[in-house]
């Protein structure tokens, strides 16, 4: 096995992410408690009028594809509350293509996970942000505690947002949200400003998405000669620890549909790369292909000219909602409810087995309207 594999493999293990995760949760503690006794929360003050705000920064530094776009109406929504105003956003190096594309965006400024090991790149970024003097800072993290942080040390006047682990650098809190659905929680955020902002992800597609996207269905032989794209569904295995559909599940129920004669892409996300040779024996059917790396634009743009995509609770999920796809949504947890599609076309299998999986994608194939090309 090849040793970049290998590292792959063991960096991606579930019992790895579990002790990761939890390591981080006891450093974010301690971390708090300390900051509790060093900094006092400030007091709360109201924001200014619309016509004072020039310039608002958006913050959401989280590396996670599907928490960078659950933040996205959010920028909108801001240009509802501070009409004219520039709108910035601060994220990360892995998510900012997802900010650059929105239409409203000035400039993007990337947080890199490189930075503990460059620190002289955080000096540089603060004083990036700084020079700009920002108005008004917004956390979009629900509550986050980085992104807190951030509104802090880009020196706005005025830092808002949901109350939570971040209250001691808000000086504009706006109390707790509480929703049943994570893509209402952007939406309360904004009316609590006094704007109004949409109920779903939103990425923003471009031309040469499409034709990354086109190329790759050529290559398969996915395409009519006059350019329409064969009826096909996109795959996306994997999912974060408990939220994945076990991998034998997937290749029967793909399998399946591959050898009935269906053309199924199945995409892999960064962390399942390293489990592309446990698919291997299920892509032997000539309609059952493995999608090369490759941008999020061009899945984003395969997503939208499919017919279905099928796809556990992850990232993937938003980006198809963002891109105007069908859903089948595979759930294995309780903890996924709140993040399921809720499109008019999509449908959330619970605990499914592959003869189920199976018999709802075979119903999506059969509608008689193609994704032939992207959305406007």
């Amino acid at each position: 096995m090849p040793r970049g594999t290998e590292r792959r493999r063991v960096r991606h293990h579930p019992l790895l992410q579990r002790l990761g995760r939890r390591a981080g949760r006891l450093s974010r503690r301690w971390i708090e408690r300390l900051l509790d006794s060093l900094i006092p929360k400030p007091a709360s003050r109201p924001l200014p009028a619309g016509s004072q705000v020039r310039r608002v920064l958006v913050v959401r530094p989280n590396d996670r594809l599907g928490n960078a776009l659950l933040a996205t109406p959010i920028v909108a929504g801001v240009a509802t509350i501070w009409p004219g105003a520039q709108i910035d956003v601060l994220a990360t190096d892995s998510t900012a293509d997802v900010f650059w594309r929105l239409p409203g965006v000035g400039r993007v400024y990337p947080v890199s996970r490189r930075f503990i090991l460059r620190p002289w790149g955080v000096l540089a970024l603060i004083g990036k942000v700084r020079r700009e003097h920002y108005d008004v800072a917004v956390e979009a993290g629900m509550g986050s505690f980085s992104g807190g942080l951030w509104c802090a040390l880009s020196g706005a006047r005025h830092r808002t947002g949901q109350e939570g682990r971040n209250r001691r650098f808000l000086d504009a809190p706006l109390g707790s949200i509480a929703v049943r659905h994570v893509y209402d929680w952007v939406p309360e955020l904004v009316r609590r400003l006094g704007g109004h902002a949409a109920e779903r992800p939103i990425f923003a597609l471009r031309p040469e998405d499409e034709a990354s996207a086109r190329e790759v269905l050529g290559e398969l032989g996915w395409l009519e000669p006059g350019g329409q794209v064969r009826p096909f569904v996109v795959a996306f295995v994997g999912g974060h620890l408990d939220k994945r559909w076990p991998i034998p599940a997937w290749r029967e129920a793909l399998t399946t549909l591959a050898t009935d004669g269906m053309r199924v892409l199945v995409a892999l996300g960064p962390e399942e790369r390293h489990l592309a040779g446990e698919m291997a024996p299920a892509l032997a059917p000539a309609h059952l292909a493995l999608l090369p790396p490759g941008s999020i634009g061009r899945l984003a743009a395969l997503f939208a000219l499919a017919r279905v995509v099928a796809t556990t609770d992850s990232g993937p999920l938003h980006l198809a909602v963002g891109a105007g796809a069908r859903i089948v949504a595979i759930v294995r947890c309780p903890s996924s409810e709140p993040y399921l599609p809720r499109g008019t076309g999509d449908v959330v299998l619970r605990n499914p087995t592959p003869a189920a999986v199976v018999a709802e994608l075979r119903q999506q194939l059969s509608r008689a309207t193609p994704a032939a090309s992207l959305p406007a």
